[in-house]
């Protein structure tokens, strides 16, 4: 058997124990076998990446001032530079989802693919020369062009290191809810360092910022040269199994979150069928179609609102607004700072750099949590209420409460999207490249967006806005996590008049 399912591609050789049979359930016995220290290996390969992508994100905002000064372009023009990058990290989003759809489908041919760390290394290799260019440039012209494909290479390394690390420990959902926090804490730990070599240079340097950005190339050159030297994870046999005319099946599974007196009632509703006691779940659907009643997600006849997509709904709008907040944050804080609170700039990059750590102690922390827990509800609600708190105090005109309320935005954003990318797996659902793409487009649409309308409030010196939208969104977010969470722990029901006008 083993002879029939080796891949023919050397990079995926070490990672064959991972694969069974069709006729056979993947065992986690057969997983933790394996030697870990491959696993953790090509694990902290994708965490210097995400320290690399966090370190250019982290260092575009203290950069700004310089850049204003160096080439002569507006903040407006440098906001949609900002979102022209982001815009690019929505084309490297698509086409890596692309690509690892190819790889899923073309399972026993992976030949005709580029091994996913071979594209890695090529893809940072750009990165470095986008960076180095950064670091010199005096050309307005030139300075976007290096964003808007930085940008694209950002897209599709962040996108492989998130989905890889699924890959890499699929068999184990409290290993991977572990690896994709500290996956996503690399980001936060290379975007604080960045400013406080932005802020060392400024100080130092006369006001100069090439520093942080040839480290980061430097980081880049050697991670291209250590990727191709690891295997390449292949995906998940479960989900590889499936011909692409099937790929939706994945989000028809149902999310089982009713509580056990719930099971059991429901269990007992069908052994009751047509009693006294209760109607039965039959006599509920065929209700359904005279628009009489309601029903919980779940039962037979609310098939026009799968709980999945009240889940896939509820994450990629948290992603949206907590990527576009922390960008929006990293971007304008220190813009926020010095026009509208007459701080400096050097005072500022160092704020900025407190925001990132801030970042990275949340992120840090819930990686320590995060195998302990059984849900990433919890957390997803604390970030929220965190948000709203820290953009309500933005309002007062106080510098300490302006450093507080910047390190709890920082708190408040730190672990929403690698508690969204686990939330669905742990209610039942396996992430797809399709539904990581979705993800990603969706936070990476925020991480657009978000900084430009802030561009664009900076230029028209609405500079109140900053904290404004900061409350409105996160409230926004607030109403729909709280509705998805009652539909999905079925504390509320949907009258079928509803359910019957939903396509």
């Amino acid at each position: 058997m083993a002879e029939t399912l080796k891949s023919p591609v050397s990079t995926t050789d070490d990672f064959e124990p991972l694969l069974v049979s069709e006729d056979e359930e993947r065992a986690p016995r057969a997983h933790e076998a394996q030697p870990p220290l491959r696993r953790v290996m090509v694990t902290a390969c994708y965490c210097l990446v995400m320290v690399v992508n966090g370190g250019m994100c982290g260092a575009f905002g203290p950069s700004l001032e310089y850049f204003e000064r160096s080439t002569g372009l507006s903040q407006a023009v440098l906001g949609g530079a900002v979102m022209q990058n982001r815009l690019a990290k929505l084309a490297g989003t698509v086409l890596w989802g692309w690509y690892a759809s190819s790889i899923q489908q073309q399972r026993g041919r992976m030949e005709m693919l580029m091994p996913p760390h071979q594209l890695m290394a090529a893809v940072l290799l750009v990165s470095a020369a986008c960076s180095a260019t950064l670091g010199f440039t005096r050309s307005g012209a030139v300075l976007q062009i290096a964003m808007v494909v930085s940008g694209f290479m950002y897209g599709v390394s962040d996108s492989a290191a998130n989905l890889l690390v699924i890959w890499v420990w699929d068999y184990d959902p409290r290993k991977l809810r572990i690896n994709v926090a500290v996956l996503n804490a690399m980001f936060t730990i290379g975007a604080f360092v960045t400013p406080m070599l932005i802020a060392a240079s400024i100080h130092f340097l006369k006001g100069h910022v090439w520093p942080a950005y040839y480290v980061l190339a430097f980081v880049s050159i050697v991670e291209a040269c250590l990727l191709p030297l690891l295997p390449s994870p292949p995906p998940p046999r479960q989900a590889a199994a499936k011909p692409a005319a099937e790929s939706d099946v994945e989000l028809d599974a149902v999310l089982e979150t009713a509580s056990l007196a719930d099971t059991k009632a429901r269990s007992s509703d069908a052994e009751l069928s047509g009693g006294s006691l209760k109607p039965s779940t039959a006599s509920k659907a065929k209700r359904l179609g005279d628009g009489s009643g309601w029903f919980y997600l779940g039962d037979p006849g609310t098939e026009s609102l799968p709980r999945h997509v009240v889940v896939m709904v509820a994450i990629c709008t948290m992603c949206f607004f907590a990527n576009g907040l922390e960008h929006a944050t990293a971007t304008w804080l220190p813009a926020f700072g010095i026009k509208h609170r007459g701080l400096g700039e050097e005072t500022m990059a160092i704020m900025a750099s407190n925001f990132w750590t801030a970042m990275s102690l949340g992120r840090l922390a819930w990686a320590c949590l995060s195998g302990a827990v059984t849900s990433a509800w919890p957390s997803l609600f604390m970030n929220t209420l965190c948000c709203i708190a820290s953009g309500l105090v933005l309002a007062v005109p106080s510098n300490a409460l302006l450093w507080s309320s910047a390190m709890g935005i920082g708190l408040g954003v730190a672990s929403s999207f690698p508690a969204s990318v686990t939330l669905p797996p742990e209610l039942g659902v396996q992430m797809t490249p399709r539904m990581m793409t979705t993800l990603q487009l969706c936070a990476s649409f925020g991480e657009m967006l978000c900084p430009f309308i802030m561009g664009i409030a900076f230029q028209m010196k609405l500079y109140s806005l900053f904290y404004i939208l900061y409350v409105v969104w996160e409230l926004l977010v607030l109403v729909l996590l709280s509705i998805a969470w009652l539909l999905l722990t079925r504390r509320i029901a949907v009258p079928a008049a509803l359910l019957r006008r939903l396509p």
